[in-house]
């Protein structure tokens, strides 16, 4: 895992312990603590205030897919392939609780006042929980295929999930209502989702492996979550849209395509404003600010910064290993990246040489 300075690309630190690919990064709301889930079966705490080491919580018996902190910070969520979500405490990293699901637990968030866990599953199912007392408080279903990822709206009251063969449901988040079915226009499979900063629109990442290799199946789409209706659609890029960011202020779409390209588009004018290019995307992240974006390369094992204003590559980092995801800390000092070779990686914004050796 690697830290890098957000204002300079420089490289700060290196965190190692993981023995096999990293899949799920999370930072803590005060962006004091950096949580990871890996292969390895094992979900690491990492002090980012600089004591050495991590502590490592040990109970999934198979690769962990996600991880995510509750908004107050005491607790961590974690998604594993062994179909358990497992509630940690952060303080003492003594695990707290086990939700037991049939199947693969894919996707995994914590709705913004923290009192309902959301869950997605091999078995087609969209689970709500209390994350305090281990109540399943509502199942819901709907998707015909596996169910990838989840993404409550701001105020907390929509949850929205995402499947395999292109299905899209937005949920009552209280009380467990479908109001509304949306479908990709091809089958594809959906990537990403994300919910703009004001709840209003919903922005999607499709792919189109389902479309049998139908060349406008890669797609942006955004809706209109007042009247369910699509009020964008982009076919402009050439492969699977595999990640989608809104700007900070809303205003600005950012979506990113193995075809390694980046695209900003206006949300008022639903025009796309620039083409940036990139090396097959991955991943996606403007910063807190809204002043910089960053994108993973995936193959290509390289971070690009860019000015959002100018449209003007900063810098790129490149590391030794593929990256999966990219990620700002809230208060826009960190970058971290996850890669391929079991590490996450992070960088500093404080100084503008490497902070010293790795930490293992």
């Amino acid at each position: 895992m690697r830290l890098y300075e957000v204002a300079t690309g420089k490289l700060s630190d290196v965190l190692r312990g993981h023995t096999d690919i990293v899949h799920g990064l999370a930072f803590s709301p005060d962006g004091k603590t950096l949580a990871s889930g890996s292969h390895d079966h094992t979900v690491r705490l990492w002090d980012l205030t600089k004591q050495p080491g991590a502590l490592t919580l040990d109970g999934h018996k198979d690769w962990v897919w996600n991880v995510a902190f509750s908004p107050d910070g005491r607790t961590l969520a974690s998604a594993g392939k062994d179909a358990t979500v497992k509630l940690w405490d952060v303080a003492t990293g003594r695990e707290a609780m086990t939700l037991t699901h049939p199947q693969w637990v894919n996707g995994v968030a914590f709705s913004p006042d923290g009192m309902k866990l959301a869950t997605a599953s091999d078995d087609m199912l969209v689970r709500l929980w209390n994350p305090a007392t281990g109540e399943n408080l509502l199942t819901l279903s709907g998707h015909t295929a596996v169910a990838e990822c989840v993404a409550f709206s701001p105020d907390g009251k929509l949850l929205a999930s995402g499947g395999k063969t292109g299905e899209i449901k937005l949920w009552d988040a209280t009380t467990g209502k479908e109001m509304a079915a949306l479908h990709s226009q091809y089958q594809n499979l959906i990537w990403s989702l994300a919910l703009s900063p004001d709840g209003k629109y919903l922005a999607v990442a499709e792919g189109g492996r389902q479309a049998l290799g139908i060349p406008t199946g890669h797609l942006v789409t955004v809706w209109d979550v007042s009247s369910w209706q699509v009020v964008m659609t982009a076919q402009e890029h050439a492969n699977d849209v595999h990640t989608v960011a809104f700007s900070p202020d809303g205003a600005l779409l950012a979506s990113g395509s193995y075809d390694g390209t980046i695209k900003f588009w206006d949300l008022r004018s639903r025009r796309e404003t620039a083409a940036l290019k990139g090396q097959g995307v991955a991943s996606l992240a403007f910063s807190p600010d809204g002043k910089r974006l960053a994108s993973v390369g995936g193959v290509s094992k390289t971070v690009k910064l860019w000015d959002v204003a100018t449209r003007q590559e900063l810098c790129t980092l490149t590391v030794p290993s593929e990256i999966n995801s990219v990620a700002f800390s809230p208060d826009n000092k960190v970058l971290a990246a996850a890669t391929n070779d079991g590490k996450v990686r992070l960088w500093f914004a404080a100084t503008a040489d490497e902070a010293g050796p790795s930490r293992d």
